[in-house]
């Protein structure tokens, strides 16, 4: 039987400065988070005018605000984000959803065909 422990798999918290205060990202978003981030995403590309990207764009900047509220609770009410900073967080966001974990590919208890022999 295989073990594979999950959260061995889960990311690092990633560290990012805003406002030269130092705040966590968590290396494993929660699903609902996730999601939002991606109907915000999808909304912006969608946009057809002017208010529709504004309200788009408030609507990633939000996104990011929560997800930075998961680990800094009660903290995050008065950030605003520029929108280099929203493409920022969208680049970890993704790079960190794609790239392989450490772990997982080096692990000998990484999932994978069942072993013939056993």
């Amino acid at each position: 039987m295989r073990l594979i422990n999950l959260d061995a798999l889960v990311p690092e918290d990633v560290k990012v400065v805003k406002d030269d205060r130092e705040w966590l990202i968590p290396g494993d978003l929660p699903v609902t988070h996730m999601v939002k981030i991606l109907k915000a995403e999808k909304a912006l590309t969608d946009s057809q005018n002017n208010e529709q990207l504004a309200e788009a764009l408030n609507g990633l900047a939000e996104a990011v605000r929560q997800v930075l509220e998961i680990r800094q609770p009660g903290q995050t009410a008065a950030l605003t984000f520029g929108t280099g900073e929203v493409q920022a967080f969208l680049r970890l966001f993704y790079a960190a959803m794609s790239a392989p974990n450490a772990e997982e590919v080096d692990s000998p208890n990484r999932a994978g065909p069942p072993d013939p022999a056993s």
